[in-house]
């Protein structure tokens, strides 16, 4: 089978956009409207607040508020101009927590609190998790403790992962 050029290249370009959309849904952002984000080096210690996240151009944008004006930041929380739409630095800047240079991180956070009487899988060290497991349902969560997770039988552990719904039903757990 012979195509033209012309249906080749109308081939492509459904590829393409294809492939923009697939990647344009499953790209990750940290960051949540209304969630407090901190930007250190261009802002100190104050505290902006993401007002949007938008798709411009197949691209994540967030629009972060600090001190009542917008800012925007791109997928990978660089720092973007609001003259010329150029990163203003080669870094990320935004953050999940207030920091200073040493202390810049875009950990997650959990409020595992939402996740009280949830079953999951509870284990130690990364290493342990396929041998040295239990299954359980999480009770309370403190994050001072080295042993943050703890079970309703009072048993504490470094780490808890939900299990989803499906593992829930091929388990038959209630």
């Amino acid at each position: 089978m012979v195509i033209s050029n012309e249906a080749y290249l109308r081939i492509l370009i459904v590829l393409e956009i294809f492939i923009g959309v697939f990647l344009l849904n499953y790209m990750e952002t940290k960051f949540e409207i209304g969630q407090k984000v901190y930007d250190s080096v261009f802002f100190g210690s104050a505290e902006g607040i993401v007002k949007n996240i938008k798709d411009i151009l197949n691209k994540t944008v967030l629009e972060i508020s600090f001190e009542g004006i917008t800012f925007r930041y791109n997928h990978e929380s660089k720092f973007i101009d609001r003259v010329d739409d150029r990163f203003i630095t080669s870094i990320p800047t935004l953050s999940t927590k207030p920091y200073t240079l040493e202390g810049f991180t875009q950990e997650s956070i959990i409020d595992w609190s939402k996740y009280f009487n949830t079953w999951g899988i509870f284990y130690d060290e990364e290493e342990d998790f396929e041998s040295a497991n239990r299954v359980g349902r999480l009770h309370d969560y403190d994050n001072d403790n080295i042993y943050p997770f703890q079970t309703y039988g009072g048993e504490s552990y470094m780490n808890f992962k939900p299990l989803t719904e499906e593992q829930i039903k091929i388990i038959d757990l209630k």
